[in-house]
């Protein structure tokens, strides 16, 4: 009796239960496809975010690192200036890092000349200008700074050839005779 009583009310629920389960598996499935939608379109946006600011952002990283590793310093550049053609230390030579006007000097009698320079931060290499009456004036590009605050470490040795090579009365004979 007890069984029937079961089955009877069983058959009478069903019609309910599958009706109330139709609507919520309805409702489950379209959660699901929202939920689907929301991660493809965040997907496709991280997708477009990594191809386009990936490189960016590792610029930006290495140019936070570089500051990192090479902060604001005061370093001094050591140069000799010789004469190109004899190698003889020329005096008097003005030397100056393109774009700071603050570092700037001559050279001495023995071509030598030790130039204070406040490097900022990641910083890394200066222009020199060299210039000298009746010498070519030459630009010396991406010259590397020493790495720590104080440092005089780097030398440097350049050539300055003259505007007009001056000539023995020998070498001028020759020329006009030919």
């Amino acid at each position: 009796m007890k069984k029937l009583k079961i089955a009877e009310w069983l058959r009478r629920q069903w019609p309910g239960w599958k009706k109330k389960g139709a609507e919520e598996g309805k409702k489950a499935g379209q959660e699901f496809m929202d939920q689907a939608r929301k991660m493809l379109v965040g997907a496709i946006l991280a997708l477009i975010l990594v191809v386009l600011g990936f490189p960016r952002l590792v610029a930006w990283y290495k140019a936070y690192e570089e500051r990192q590793m090479n902060p604001a310093r005061e370093v001094f550049i050591d140069i000799q200036v010789l004469e190109a053609r004899t190698l003889v230390p020329l005096e008097g030579v003005y030397v100056q890092v393109a774009g700071d006007g603050t570092a700037t000097g001559y050279t001495d009698a023995d071509g030598r000349l030790t130039l204070p320079y406040e490097a900022e931060k990641g910083e890394n290499t200066v222009t020199l200008i060299l210039s000298k009456d009746n010498y070519q004036e030459e630009t010396e590009p991406e010259i590397a700074l020493p790495e720590k605050d104080g440092d005089t470490t780097l030398r440097r040795t350049f050539q300055l050839f003259p505007k007009a090579v001056p000539r023995s009365v020998k070498e001028q004979e020759q020329l006009q005779l030919n």
